[in-house]
């Protein structure tokens, strides 16, 4: 039985195993790549995304055979395995962004929209894909390849196709227009009312927006201001495109010209 042969092992050899595994140092069999590599798989996973930026799971089955065929590619294509075609900061930032995208579906391919919050860590902590030569976890791709970076705009473009993350966009990251995609990507999570919303002199942030407020301040012109200067540089003059959302004006009216008459309170995700 599986757990019988596990129980014979070293408890040390067990914990280096898991250290290693939890920190991305496992290596991967790198199999011969087949194709030009990139992300075309990914683009036909992503266009059955709907205008919420989901990725609804009846899509997400139907183009399965896509997302399997552009995880096979990740295990032999990447900065590492292939840096040629991974030269500049911008190629291998997008490449990463992909990469976590492309996994972040395979796992609400997996788990479905029912699973237990202790069913999602298990998998989180125990579930790794062969990419650019190692095996990963979501969260080791995420810490070692993305939150390292310094640019707080990739929280928000962490995507996996579920309503606890970001918003998808309809294409994958690309190189050449990286920086407007980041944009868009704080742009469509700040219009959702359950990330950002004004209630009188009170303004509602979500708890992720909360939880990078030392960043987001710091990626501000000369680092002043607040967390509502950030947010204010992505919100919509207008709210055709996402009724109910709170805009520039709103903002201003509410919280005055220096943002400074508003109460920040941060709640749900």
């Amino acid at each position: 039985m599986r757990w019988l042969r596990w129980s014979v092992v070293p408890a040390p050899l067990v914990a280096l195993a898991l250290l290693l595994h939890l920190n991305g140092l496992l290596p991967a069999i790198v199999p011969a790549g087949s194709g030009p590599g990139g992300f075309s798989h990914l683009a036909q996973v992503l266009s059955g995304v709907d205008r919420h930026g989901r990725l609804p799971p009846a899509q997400l089955e139907r183009l399965g055979p896509e997302l399997t065929a552009q995880l096979e590619v990740l295990a032999w294509d990447g900065p590492t395995t292939r840096p040629q075609a991974y030269a500049s900061d911008d190629e291998r930032l997008a490449y990463w962004l992909n990469a976590y995208l492309t996994l972040g579906l395979a796992r609400a391919r997996s788990l479905g929209d029912g699973a237990s919050a202790v069913s999602r860590l298990r998998y989180e902590l125990g579930e790794s894909w062969p990419v650019d030569g190692a095996r990963l976890t979501l969260a080791t791709l995420e810490r070692r390849h993305l939150s390292a970076l310094g640019d707080p705009r990739v929280t928000f473009a962490l995507a996996c196709g579920r309503d606890d993350c970001p918003a998808a966009d309809g294409a994958p990251f690309v190189a050449g227009t990286l920086d407007a995609q980041l944009n868009d990507a704080v742009r469509r999570y700040v219009r959702v009312p359950a990330h950002f919303r004004l209630q009188g002199k009170v303004a509602h942030v979500s708890a992720l927006l909360k939880a990078h407020e030392p960043e987001l301040v710091a990626a501000l012109p000369e680092r002043q201001g607040s967390l509502l200067h950030f947010v204010w540089a992505f919100l919509p003059d207008a709210c055709d495109e996402v009724p109910g959302c709170d805009t520039r004006g709103a903002l201003d009216l509410a919280c005055g010209p220096r943002l400074d008459r508003c109460t920040v309170v941060a709640d749900g995700r």
